[in-house]
């Protein structure tokens, strides 16, 4: 029995397990983080991922839970209008409500009937 299954028998009802943040993981698969450090522009790629690479997003989320997260947060920490505000792709930049509901139905699609529980996620 693997280490984290120990745990979680332990612990049974008493312990939730939440996935790990989602930026760290999205980078890791090869988002695009750039700008300074601290910076709003470092977020801009992970919000956008929700429209530009959903089924990467979908993936995150899905090793999450493979990992043993009984809970799911959606990838919309960095979907605020400051953060959007700097997409070029349209004169207007990008709809907030798009992305956000792009990233509800991301994690939706990678939670399946898997049972994981989805909590959203605001910064």
């Amino acid at each position: 029995m693997s280490q984290l299954k120990q745990v979680q028998e332990q612990f049974k009802s008493s312990l939730t397990i939440l996935d790990g943040g989602m930026g760290h993981q999205l980078k890791r698969m090869g988002v695009a983080i750039e700008g300074e450090v601290g910076s709003l522009k470092r977020f801009l790629g992970v919000a956008l991922a929700n429209l530009h690479d959903p089924e990467l997003v979908v993936r995150a989320h899905q090793l999450y839970i493979e990992a043993g997260a009984d809970v799911i947060t959606t990838n919309s920490y960095a979907c605020i209008p400051a953060c959007l505000e700097l997409a070029t792709e349209t004169s207007e930049g990008i709809d907030l409500d798009a992305i956000i509901r792009a990233a509800g139905e991301c994690a939706v699609k990678a939670r399946g009937n898997m049972g994981v529980q989805i909590a959203g996620c605001i910064p």
